[in-house]
Protein backbone atom coordinates (compact mmCIF):
# COMPACT_ATOMS: atom_id res chain seq x y z
CA UNK A 1 0.00 0.00 0.00
CA UNK A 2 1.52 3.28 -0.68
CA UNK A 3 -0.67 6.52 -0.58
CA UNK A 4 -0.31 10.03 -1.90
CA UNK A 5 0.14 12.39 0.67
CA UNK A 6 -4.22 13.17 0.21
CA UNK A 7 -4.40 9.81 1.51
CA UNK A 8 -2.37 9.33 3.68
CA UNK A 9 -4.28 11.32 6.47
CA UNK A 10 -7.25 9.48 5.89
CA UNK A 11 -5.53 6.07 6.22
CA UNK A 12 -3.89 6.87 9.99
CA UNK A 13 -7.36 8.17 10.46
CA UNK A 14 -8.81 4.90 9.74
CA UNK A 15 -5.86 2.74 11.89
CA UNK A 16 -7.00 4.42 14.52
CA UNK A 17 -10.35 3.86 14.30
CA UNK A 18 -9.74 0.57 13.91
CA UNK A 19 -7.63 -0.02 17.17
CA UNK A 20 -10.07 1.23 18.82
CA UNK A 21 -13.11 -1.17 17.65
CA UNK A 22 -10.57 -4.11 17.50
CA UNK A 23 -9.41 -3.32 21.02
CA UNK A 24 -13.23 -3.43 22.28
CA UNK A 25 -14.16 -6.84 20.09
CA UNK A 26 -11.02 -9.02 20.49
CA UNK A 27 -8.66 -9.73 22.82
CA UNK A 28 -5.80 -9.14 20.62
CA UNK A 29 -2.89 -9.50 22.72
CA UNK A 30 -4.11 -12.91 23.97
CA UNK A 31 -4.39 -13.91 20.26
CA UNK A 32 -1.36 -13.33 19.19
CA UNK A 33 0.39 -14.92 21.99
CA UNK A 34 -1.93 -18.00 20.95
CA UNK A 35 -0.20 -17.34 17.22
CA UNK A 36 3.46 -16.97 18.89
CA UNK A 37 3.19 -19.79 20.70
CA UNK A 38 1.74 -22.16 17.92
CA UNK A 39 4.90 -20.63 15.82
CA UNK A 40 7.14 -22.10 18.31
CA UNK A 41 6.19 -25.16 19.25
CA UNK A 42 6.23 -25.62 15.03
CA UNK A 43 10.06 -24.95 15.08
CA UNK A 44 10.81 -27.31 17.44
CA UNK A 45 8.92 -29.83 16.34
CA UNK A 46 11.27 -28.86 12.73
CA UNK A 47 14.11 -28.54 14.91
CA UNK A 48 13.64 -32.00 16.62
CA UNK A 49 12.45 -33.67 13.22
CA UNK A 50 15.25 -32.45 11.45
CA UNK A 51 17.84 -34.12 14.92
CA UNK A 52 16.50 -37.45 14.60
CA UNK A 53 17.08 -37.39 10.86
CA UNK A 54 20.77 -36.90 11.74
CA UNK A 55 21.10 -33.52 11.44
CA UNK A 56 24.04 -32.21 13.51
CA UNK A 57 24.73 -29.12 11.88
CA UNK A 58 23.07 -26.15 14.64
CA UNK A 59 23.37 -23.25 13.01
CA UNK A 60 21.66 -24.93 9.66
CA UNK A 61 19.28 -27.09 11.90
CA UNK A 62 18.25 -23.47 14.14
CA UNK A 63 17.68 -21.52 10.91
CA UNK A 64 15.57 -23.91 9.41
CA UNK A 65 13.19 -23.69 12.91
CA UNK A 66 13.09 -20.75 12.68
CA UNK A 67 11.73 -20.53 9.06
CA UNK A 68 9.54 -23.11 9.89
CA UNK A 69 8.36 -20.80 12.58
CA UNK A 70 7.68 -18.14 10.78
CA UNK A 71 5.65 -20.20 8.11
CA UNK A 72 3.65 -20.94 11.01
CA UNK A 73 3.11 -17.53 11.76
CA UNK A 74 1.58 -16.39 8.73
CA UNK A 75 0.12 -19.84 8.80
CA UNK A 76 -1.80 -18.77 12.44
CA UNK A 77 -2.39 -15.18 11.15
CA UNK A 78 -4.37 -16.62 8.31
CA UNK A 79 -6.46 -18.82 10.74
CA UNK A 80 -7.36 -15.81 12.84
CA UNK A 81 -8.94 -14.13 10.28
CA UNK A 82 -10.95 -17.27 9.17
CA UNK A 83 -11.57 -18.10 12.93
CA UNK A 84 -11.96 -14.81 14.58
CA UNK A 85 -14.95 -13.40 12.69
CA UNK A 86 -13.40 -10.37 11.18
CA UNK A 87 -14.43 -11.40 7.89
CA UNK A 88 -18.07 -10.89 8.82
CA UNK A 89 -17.21 -7.17 9.16
CA UNK A 90 -15.40 -6.96 5.49
CA UNK A 91 -18.74 -6.41 3.75
CA UNK A 92 -20.61 -2.95 2.84
CA UNK A 93 -22.98 -3.34 5.52
CA UNK A 94 -20.97 -3.59 8.54
CA UNK A 95 -17.28 -2.30 7.58
CA UNK A 96 -18.83 0.81 9.44
CA UNK A 97 -18.81 -1.11 12.84
CA UNK A 98 -15.04 -0.82 12.64
CA UNK A 99 -13.79 2.22 10.81
CA UNK A 100 -17.19 4.72 11.26
CA UNK A 101 -17.49 7.85 12.03
CA UNK A 102 -19.66 6.72 15.06
CA UNK A 103 -16.76 4.42 16.37
CA UNK A 104 -16.37 5.01 19.63
CA UNK A 105 -13.25 6.42 21.42
CA UNK A 106 -12.63 3.63 24.35
CA UNK A 107 -9.93 3.63 25.88
CA UNK A 108 -7.17 1.94 24.47
CA UNK A 109 -3.64 0.86 26.27
CA UNK A 110 -0.98 2.54 24.96
CA UNK A 111 1.75 0.68 23.38
CA UNK A 112 4.68 -0.21 24.49
CA UNK A 113 7.98 -0.42 22.08
CA UNK A 114 10.45 -2.89 23.83
CA UNK A 115 12.81 -1.20 25.95
CA UNK A 116 16.18 -1.94 24.64
CA UNK A 117 18.55 0.28 26.99
CA UNK A 118 20.36 -2.85 27.77
CA UNK A 119 23.80 -2.91 26.47
CA UNK A 120 26.06 -6.08 26.30
CA UNK A 121 28.82 -3.68 25.45
CA UNK A 122 30.25 -4.25 29.39
CA UNK A 123 29.45 -8.08 29.07
CA UNK A 124 30.91 -8.90 25.90
CA UNK A 125 34.12 -6.92 26.29
CA UNK A 126 37.16 -8.61 26.68
CA UNK A 127 35.58 -11.92 25.23
CA UNK A 128 37.98 -13.46 22.44
CA UNK A 129 38.14 -17.01 20.71
CA UNK A 130 39.64 -19.08 23.31
CA UNK A 131 38.27 -17.30 26.32
CA UNK A 132 36.37 -20.04 28.37
CA UNK A 133 33.79 -17.35 29.64
CA UNK A 134 32.74 -15.99 26.48
CA UNK A 135 30.36 -18.74 24.80
CA UNK A 136 28.30 -19.13 27.52
CA UNK A 137 27.77 -14.99 27.70
CA UNK A 138 27.34 -14.91 23.55
CA UNK A 139 25.21 -17.80 23.87
CA UNK A 140 22.76 -16.56 26.55
CA UNK A 141 22.65 -12.94 24.91
CA UNK A 142 21.62 -13.80 21.68
CA UNK A 143 19.26 -16.26 22.50
CA UNK A 144 17.84 -14.34 25.20
CA UNK A 145 17.17 -11.02 22.96
CA UNK A 146 16.65 -13.09 19.70
CA UNK A 147 13.69 -15.68 21.40
CA UNK A 148 12.05 -12.05 23.05
CA UNK A 149 12.21 -10.23 19.88
CA UNK A 150 11.17 -12.39 17.25
CA UNK A 151 9.11 -15.15 19.54
CA UNK A 152 7.03 -12.30 21.28
CA UNK A 153 8.37 -9.03 22.62
CA UNK A 154 7.90 -7.01 19.70
CA UNK A 155 4.79 -8.40 18.03
CA UNK A 156 2.98 -8.87 21.16
CA UNK A 157 3.63 -5.08 22.64
CA UNK A 158 2.56 -3.48 18.86
CA UNK A 159 -0.46 -6.33 18.52
CA UNK A 160 -3.11 -3.19 18.51
CA UNK A 161 -1.46 -1.86 15.54
CA UNK A 162 -0.35 -5.23 13.59
CA UNK A 163 -4.21 -6.34 13.98
CA UNK A 164 -5.15 -3.27 12.85
CA UNK A 165 -3.01 -3.17 9.83
CA UNK A 166 -3.75 -6.39 8.44
CA UNK A 167 -7.49 -5.78 8.80
CA UNK A 168 -7.18 -2.81 7.38
CA UNK A 169 -5.33 -4.24 3.94
CA UNK A 170 -8.69 -6.42 3.85
CA UNK A 171 -11.34 -3.52 3.52
CA UNK A 172 -8.61 -1.50 1.06
CA UNK A 173 -9.24 -4.73 -0.82
CA UNK A 174 -12.60 -4.94 -0.59
CA UNK A 175 -12.85 -1.13 -1.53
CA UNK A 176 -14.48 -0.85 2.06
CA UNK A 177 -12.86 2.15 2.71
CA UNK A 178 -14.58 6.26 1.58
CA UNK A 179 -12.00 8.33 -0.33
CA UNK A 180 -9.45 5.57 -0.78
CA UNK A 181 -8.77 3.58 -4.05
CA UNK A 182 -9.26 -0.05 -3.93
CA UNK A 183 -5.57 -0.58 -5.82
CA UNK A 184 -3.82 0.97 -3.32
CA UNK A 185 -4.36 -2.46 -1.26
CA UNK A 186 -0.71 -4.33 -0.72
CA UNK A 187 -2.29 -7.38 0.91
CA UNK A 188 -2.24 -8.64 5.11
CA UNK A 189 0.39 -10.83 4.06
CA UNK A 190 2.73 -8.06 2.81
CA UNK A 191 1.13 -5.99 6.06
CA UNK A 192 2.35 -9.17 8.19
CA UNK A 193 5.87 -9.01 6.22
CA UNK A 194 6.17 -5.36 7.21
CA UNK A 195 5.66 -5.80 10.67
CA UNK A 196 7.91 -8.82 11.38
CA UNK A 197 10.36 -8.44 8.51
CA UNK A 198 13.32 -6.95 11.13
CA UNK A 199 12.85 -9.99 13.68
CA UNK A 200 13.28 -12.35 11.13
CA UNK A 201 16.46 -11.10 10.01
CA UNK A 202 17.88 -10.44 13.68
CA UNK A 203 16.52 -14.17 14.55
CA UNK A 204 18.13 -16.08 11.50
CA UNK A 205 21.26 -14.24 12.44
CA UNK A 206 20.82 -15.39 15.76
CA UNK A 207 20.72 -18.65 14.83
CA UNK A 208 23.73 -18.24 12.53
CA UNK A 209 25.48 -17.07 14.81
CA UNK A 210 24.47 -19.44 17.83
CA UNK A 211 24.76 -22.76 16.23
CA UNK A 212 28.59 -21.68 14.60
CA UNK A 213 29.56 -20.57 18.04
CA UNK A 214 28.55 -23.58 19.51
CA UNK A 215 29.97 -26.04 17.56
CA UNK A 216 33.23 -24.28 16.91
CA UNK A 217 33.55 -24.55 20.89
CA UNK A 218 31.97 -28.06 21.06
CA UNK A 219 32.16 -29.94 17.97
CA UNK A 220 30.84 -32.97 18.93
CA UNK A 221 27.59 -31.12 20.63
CA UNK A 222 24.40 -31.98 19.02
CA UNK A 223 22.16 -29.31 20.85
CA UNK A 224 22.75 -26.51 23.08
CA UNK A 225 21.54 -28.51 26.24
CA UNK A 226 24.67 -30.46 25.33
CA UNK A 227 26.96 -27.89 24.47
CA UNK A 228 25.89 -26.26 28.65
CA UNK A 229 26.54 -29.81 29.61
CA UNK A 230 30.22 -30.08 28.10
CA UNK A 231 30.79 -26.58 29.45
CA UNK A 232 30.49 -27.00 32.56
CA UNK A 233 32.51 -30.04 32.63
Amino acid sequence: MTPDGDHKWKIEIFRDRLRHSLAARYLLRFHVSLILLFSVLVGWGVDVLLLKMGSTRMAWRYSAAILSAYGAFYLGVYAWIEISGIREYVKLKRADLLVGDDVPRRPVEAEKQPDWDWSPGAELAGCLPGSEGCLTVVVVAIAAIGIFYFFGGYVIANALTFFADIVLELLLAAGLLRGINRYEASGWMVSVWRHTRWSLAFALCAAIVLGWLAQAYYPQARTLPEVLKLWHR
